[in-house]
């Protein structure tokens, strides 16, 4: 994932406040096919393996990894929700995408999300649909297109995999172990269960960004969404939760589950950052959160291995996703999204690379913006802005050399005009007006 937010970090004391519950307490109804540390110490182990070669989108041990979620996901009994087939759905949903920091400028890789659905029980409610996902890519291998991988510390200096175990094998182990339960142990879910790993979140939220676009179901048949990011360290604290201002019902349905499981989870921030996967849904008005814990213990160095994961604390934690997975399949009315969607620009900037600057025969010392990423309908897709622009100016200035992914969100929302942006695109220069927020 990217780095969280200074916001998130100096929110995460705030405590929940319980609001409306479900009409069932179907968070409570989760010990038919108990989660252990078995399984998910299976998963993690295999997944941050040197086999796997730290999954890096685009590479052969993301492509290896999606193929085990896939042979999971089967063995389940999940069925196929992913790009059609002469033979019928698979459970793959391929993508291209301009990777952060690439090889070579220009460079385009191939990654996949892995999609399983799970029909509901209750014929009037399975046409709404609940989306339970975690990025199963990580940071691949010294040498691949950079995720904004960190040396090693206090590890082997001359380690080349960064095995990404926390970041985010914890979190896909959850999410399949989640699924098996609900399948081998019969749990009433009324509403349609989606089950999605993304490829290519460390590469600006490339898979989902990918799933919004080209949905394998009907947006509006989306009723929430639940991430799941980093859950397998600082067993000293409780998870927390982000997003949480996109619907009035998470603070009861978090207070349901803490009553269902023991915890004491937070909500860590209530406003939407595009730092993972459930910004895409929240920006297109789904409510989504993400639920994860707030350490930088090993975060993107090679040190992120299995053996630091606290196996115990991460199977009560995939147990308490359970439970607020099974609210939101169960309750009478499905959330409402809390605000307009229109706010958000809907896109995904980042760091443009060295090697890139100087395609751009930019100065030394340059600062630039690369979009990697455009959510259809929103503002940036409106005004024109594709993924691979490259911003080279804002409102006739050098991009500032502390610009990061928010900067041109924070740009357009301070000036009642929005604001205009100098891009590069296949060899031209083009200005494209940013409107303000409602605009």
């Amino acid at each position: 994932m990217t780095r969280l937010s200074g916001a998130l970090l100096a929110a995460s004391g705030a405590l929940l406040v319980a609001c409306a519950h479900s009409d069932a307490p179907a968070a409570r109804r989760t010990g038919a096919a108990e989660i252990g540390t078995t399984e998910v110490r299976r998963h993690v182990e295999t997944l941050a393996s040197d086999a796997f070669e730290g999954r890096g989108a685009g590479y052969p041990g993301e492509e290896k990894t999606a193929a085990y979620i896939e042979a999971q996901f089967q063995r389940i009994g999940l069925s196929p929700a992913g790009d059609p087939s002469p033979e019928g759905r698979t459970f793959l949903q391929q993508f291209r995408f301009p990777p952060r920091g690439p090889d070579v400028p220009g460079q385009i890789l191939t990654s996949r999300n892995v999609v399983g659905l799970l029909e509901g029980d209750d014929p009037s409610r399975r046409d709404e649909i609940v989306v339970l996902g975690a990025h199963h890519d990580g940071q691949g291998l010294d040498g691949q297109a950079d995720t904004d991988r960190q040396p090693a510390q206090g590890g082997p200096a001359n380690d080349i995999i960064w095995n990404s175990a926390d970041d985010n094998a914890s979190s896909v182990a959850a999410l399949i172990e989640v699924a098996r339960s609900m399948t081998q142990g019969g749990l009433p879910h009324h509403r349609t269960i989606l089950f999605v790993t993304f490829g290519a979140e460390e590469h600006a939220l490339n898979g989902s960004v990918r799933f919004v676009t080209d949905p394998p179901v009907p947006l509006e048949r989306l009723t929430a969404m639940v991430n799941l990011e980093k859950i397998g360290r600082a067993p000293g604290q409780d998870l927390a939760a982000a997003a949480t201002g996109t619907c009035a019902c998470w603070d009861g349905i978090l207070a349901a589950a803490n009553a269902a499981t023991g915890f004491k989870v937070a909500s860590a921030i209530a406003e939407v950052v595009p730092d993972t996967d459930h910004y895409p849904f929240a920006a297109l008005g789904i409510p989504a959160i993400v639920l994860g814990t707030i350490h930088q213990e090993d975060t993107h160095r090679p040190s992120d291995s299995s053996d630091k994961i606290d196996y115990e604390r991460l199977a009560a934690r995939t147990r308490f996703a359970r439970a607020v997975l099974l609210d939101l399949a169960n309750r009478a009315e499905a959330p409402r999204f809390a605000s307009g969607k229109q706010h958000d620009l809907g896109m995904v900037p980042v760091v443009a690379s060295e090697s890139e600057l100087r395609v751009l025969n930019l100065p030394a010392g340059s600062r630039a913006l690369k979009i990697s990423a455009v959510i259809p309908g929103l503002r940036a897709d409106r005004a024109g802005l594709r993924p691979g622009d490259v911003v080279i100016g804002i409102d006739g200035r050098s991009v500032p050399g502390d610009a990061d992914g928010e900067a041109l969100q924070e740009a357009a929302d301070a000036s009642a005009a929005g604001v205009r942006i100098s891009v590069a695109r296949q060899g031209r220069q083009d200005v494209i007006a940013l409107p303000r927020g409602g605009a």
